[in-house]
């Protein structure tokens, strides 16, 4: 069936430049016009139409391990130890964005039809000294020497943090490997105090492995991100390594971006911000009043929010952005959106030598 497709699809290519060269001749104004329109549909065709695409993930999980073998099953909400492994996620086609570069950690094909969904394929579980030789061989492979490490908020699962991760990657166009931390959030925007608690005891795990990471001589530069709930074992695992890790391993960590996060303002302030602000890592916090994460963390909580767009009280050493007027959920799908997507700032960041 895929010859019988090819080879229809190249006689059509076939008639149509055809016609197209028969028409170059033709002076007429309207005439170059519609041959202006044909090569452009043409060329669209040829070149964009909707490939199949897939990235591979790296992955990092506090999760327990629940026993199942489906990748959409295989951890649950319940907290364990730290284990490591890559995730295969296929990436729908977007006209907008076009094909991502192929690389070691990319693949694109036009031998199969694009997801029109982000889907998890694989997951598979490594050991460390796996992650550390696979890492190393596909870094230097593609030229590419940089991390992006994503940190999830609540109400997130396994599956929903590796289909987002693998959004991240394909949106801000991230070179050399894409990477994700999840913590044992529930997955259920009800359980929003039980997911607080849990995401400040996932420190530790986030923090060794961050560590794994920098341990790689193949890693040039780490940019951190997180949104929300996760900002909390974040902000505290890079603590950990500010006090543990050696300066040439810290130095990797050049970025540490939080979209708005869900962190008590006045705790933050006390514990956090010097050391966080103190750190070789520039730290960007994005503000908005209309993030929905934020808006429910304000139901349970009372207390001003590190997320929220005040102007007074912030910490030195730290740049904060209003982006209330800019989709902040990550997920595609905005809820109320006026100037574009926070993403189009965090690339500019990822793409900007430190």
């Amino acid at each position: 069936m895929k010859a019988v497709s090819k080879s229809l699809r190249a006689i059509t290519q076939i008639s149509l430049m055809i016609l197209i060269m028969a028409m170059v001749g033709c002076s007429n104004s309207g005439k170059e016009s519609t041959l202006d329109n044909w090569t452009a549909q043409i060329e669209d065709f040829l070149h964009t139409e909707a490939p199949f695409q897939q990235v591979l993930l790296f992955y990092g999980t506090d999760r327990k391990i629940t026993g199942e073998s489906e990748p959409d099953s295989y951890f649950g909400s319940q907290d364990g130890k730290l284990s490591l492994g890559t995730s295969l996620v296929s990436v729908p086609y977007d006209k907008k964005i076009g094909l991502h570069n192929e690389n070691a950690f990319w693949m694109n094909s036009r031998d199969e039809k694009s997801s029109k969904n982000y889907e998890l394929l694989d997951i598979r579980p490594l050991s460390s000294r796996s992650i550390e030789s696979i890492l190393a061989e596909r870094l230097s492979a593609s030229n590419e020497h940089n991390v992006f490490i994503f940190v999830h908020g609540y109400n997130t699962s396994f599956i929903q943090a590796a289909k987002t991760t693998a959004r991240l990657a394909y949106h801000m166009n991230i070179p050399g490997s894409a990477m994700f931390f999840s913590w044992p959030a529930k997955g259920d925007k009800l359980d929003y105090l039980e997911d607080e608690k849990v995401s400040a005891e996932s420190d530790r795990q986030l923090a060794d492995f961050l560590t794994q990471i920098a341990d790689n001589n193949e890693i040039s530069r780490i940019v951190l991100m997180s949104h929300s709930m996760g900002c909390v074992p974040l902000s505290r695992a890079y603590t950990i390594l500010k006090s543990e890790l050696d300066n040439n391993k810290l130095d990797k960590f050049t970025d540490l971006v939080m979209v708005t996060p869900d962190i008590n303002l006045t705790h933050f302030n006390s514990y956090l911000a010097s050391e966080l602000s103190s750190g070789p890592a520039a730290v960007t916090v994005f503000t908005s009043d209309r993030d929905r994460k934020l808006m429910t963390s304000h139901d349970e909580r009372f207390g001003v929010r590190l997320g929220d767009p005040l102007t007074g009280n912030r910490p030195q050493g730290i740049r904060f952005i209003n982006a209330s007027k800019k989709d902040t959920s990550l997920t595609g799908n905005p809820y109320w959106v006026k100037d574009g997507s926070v993403l189009e700032d965090v690339e500019r960041i990822i793409h900007t030598t430190p």
